[in-house]
């Protein structure tokens, strides 16, 4: 027997094994990617609510805003696509404003946020706690 390399069959195994491995490896990191990138635009949603809240303070018969004006009059920071860093996402956020279940005096509001992004157009009723609605076109 020759003790001076690898035989064919010991290398075939090898590459196959790291073959398979490097395919999970793909697998998983392809879906932290997504994840993380849903979870951006999410903070993104979040964060075009908190901006419109403190528009409304200055702004008390506005409903609609755009995040882009939101941006631009300092209520929200960049509004940074979260798939690629060099474009910016734009679409609006509208309030409206329904009856209190009567525990409060206030009435409840209510916000829907329309996120328009180059591969990401959604729609986030219920201030953003319900289950986003894809648009094919965005309606800003």
């Amino acid at each position: 027997m020759n003790k001076k390399g690898f035989s064919l069959v010991e290398l075939l195994g090898t590459i196959t094994i790291m073959g398979i491995l490097m395919g999970i490896a793909i697998g998983a990191y392809s879906r932290y990617i997504d994840s993380t990138r849903k979870k951006a635009y999410e903070t993104l949603v979040k964060s075009s609510i908190t901006a419109m809240e403190e528009y409304i303070v200055d702004h008390p018969t506005a409903t609609t805003a755009t995040i882009n004006d939101l941006y631009e009059k300092d209520y929200l920071e960049r509004p940074t696509d979260p798939s690629s860093s060099e474009n910016i996402c734009d679409g609006k956020v509208t309030r409206t404003t329904g009856v209190g279940d009567g525990s409060t005096i206030l009435p409840d509001e209510n916000y829907t946020v329309v996120l328009c992004c180059i591969n990401y157009n959604y729609t986030y009723p219920n201030n953003g706690k319900d289950t986003p609605i894809k648009n094919e076109t965005c309606q800003k």
